[in-house]
């Protein structure tokens, strides 16, 4: 049996396939799962690393992963080959007895594809973020998929004074938002652009005389929360509410709120979809607020399941399902999202995985969607069982 033999930081889903999502673990090896059918589809080892972070590209086809060492490597499940590997700062000193790399000297702590898939940002534990262009439509043909011109870094982001451990992409792909662990939430330039092109963005400040270029600060005010791809950081408007009262900041260690394609219908805006956020905590829980959750020690709901701290957690492509990842207890843990109980209050639903699936009433109030593990009974939100 291959599995999680040691301890599980990365998770990331498909965002061209709702079932499939990928994890990364210290003992070096990744994995690719079926979520619907609870299997392990691919795995691969790398040799003397520790994987810490995962993502997918946007058309699903790569997955780069982030090395404790500094380094990194890009595989294409197309080809069934590595794609890139590369250490872009200095790589870690080795611990003398392990032979293992020092992960908080060099390692990367996260990396994330931009949404339309032409840059890679990865975050360093040595304070840096690092930028590389990238060329997708050269991975159509196994010859050219390794190609040196593939993965080419056109800049860093200077300035952050502690390690860099999370990130998030606007949708334009030219803003980047970073958190880290002196609690710092900076903004940069991504990637540059015309001035007629970032004008036509609303990128283009007034007094402006430069096009910026790729790892440039941003100077101006921050950007509408609305205008972001994803939101990990623990710190900016949206999320303000998520620190329960008496929890220290560094308790949380990332938040994840839901892509807007499986929540119900807004009645003014029947475009939009209401969302949830996510946060995952040192205490081995899962916290599910409204999104955005603006007010100070906003109302949440607690769900237990993990023995360590839950590391990361993600939404999976159509908002059905959510995966975390339990740190030290090496588990990841699924949960089904009953978004029609939105609305009326908290509610459970299993997937449709058997006889022993069975869907949970929701109980009376306002609230969220409620999540429920896959293929069993959860308490209610008051507390008791059902």
């Amino acid at each position: 049996i291959i599995g999680h033999s040691e301890r599980l930081d990365a998770v990331a889903p498909n965002p061209v396939k709702p079932d499939q999502f990928a994890t990364a673990c210290y003992s070096g090896r990744w994995f690719v799962w079926d979520a619907r059918q609870r299997q392990m589809t691919l795995t691969r080892e790398i040799e003397n690393e520790q994987a810490t972070c995962i993502a997918y590209a946007p058309t699903g086809d790569e997955i780069a992963i982030g090395l404790a060492s500094g380094g990194w490597k890009v595989y294409n499940t197309t080809h069934l080959t590595y794609a890139k590997q590369s250490t872009p700062g200095r790589p870690s000193n080795r611990n003398s007895a392990t032979g293992l790399p020092i992960l908080e000297e060099q390692g990367i702590a996260c990396l994330k594809y931009c949404p339309n898939g032409l840059t890679l940002a990865l975050g360093s534990y040595d304070q840096l973020i690092y930028l590389y262009d990238v060329k997708p439509e050269l991975a159509s043909n196994e010859e050219n998929v390794s190609s040196a011109q593939r993965y080419r870094r056109i800049g860093k982001c200077v300035g952050h004074s502690a390690s860099v451990i999370r990130l998030d992409w606007d949708r334009s792909g030219k803003l980047l938002q970073s958190n880290s662990t002196a609690n710092e939430h900076l903004y940069w330039w991504g990637r540059s652009g015309t001035e007629q092109e970032l004008r036509d963005l609303g990128l283009w400040a007034e007094g402006r005389k430069h096009p910026p270029k790729p790892g440039d600060q941003l100077t101006e005010p921050q950007r509408e929360y609305s205008q972001w791809h994803t939101w990990s950081s623990i710190l900016g408007f949206p999320v303000m509410g998520v620190i329960p009262k008496g929890m220290a900041l560094e308790k949380m260690n990332v938040v994840a709120v839901s892509n807007g394609t499986g929540g119900p219908k807004e009645p003014d805006h029947p475009g939009r979809r209401g969302q949830v956020i996510l946060g995952s905590t040192d205490f081995g829980d899962v916290l599910a607020f409204n999104y955005p959750a603006v007010i100070d020690g906003a109302p949440f709901h607690r769900y237990d399941g993990h023995s360590s701290f839950v590391k990361n957690v993600c939404w999976l492509a159509d908002d059905a399902r959510v995966v975390s990842v339990g740190g030290a207890d090496r588990a990841m843990l699924q949960w089904a999202v009953r978004w029609e109980a939105a609305g009326k209050g908290f509610g459970y639903k299993a997937p449709a995985l058997g006889t022993n699936a069975r869907a949970v009433p929701p109980p009376q109030g306002a609230g969220p969607a409620k999540l429920g593990k896959d293929g069993e009974r959860t308490p209610a939100a008051t507390g008791g069982a059902q």
